[in-house]
């Protein structure tokens, strides 16, 4: 699963105090969309699953989009039928 976007519902989750909905960006937009594969390869990157509860901090090679990459990469015909 890869995360494509969010609406934050402010009235329905009033909650400001608890991580991450106490950070500014998560205050001040109603909507995030994340695009890029490549946006999460920066170095500095800090990458946040929301597969499970609590929400947990992982490195690129863990995500959906770089092992994806990574195998198409590796046997691309396997993609295609």
């Amino acid at each position: 699963m890869h995360l494509k976007k969010i609406f934050i519902d402010h009235e329905k989750y009033p909650v400001k105090d608890c991580y991450p909905f106490n950070l500014k960006v998560f205050q001040g937009t109603r909507k995030m969309e994340f695009h890029s594969t490549i946006i999460l390869s920066c170095p500095e990157a800090q990458i946040f699953s929301f597969d499970s509860v609590p929400i947990e901090k992982i490195v690129y090679e863990e995500t959906e989009h770089y092992r994806v990459y990574r195998d198409f990469m590796t046997d691309p015909g396997r993609f295609f039928l």
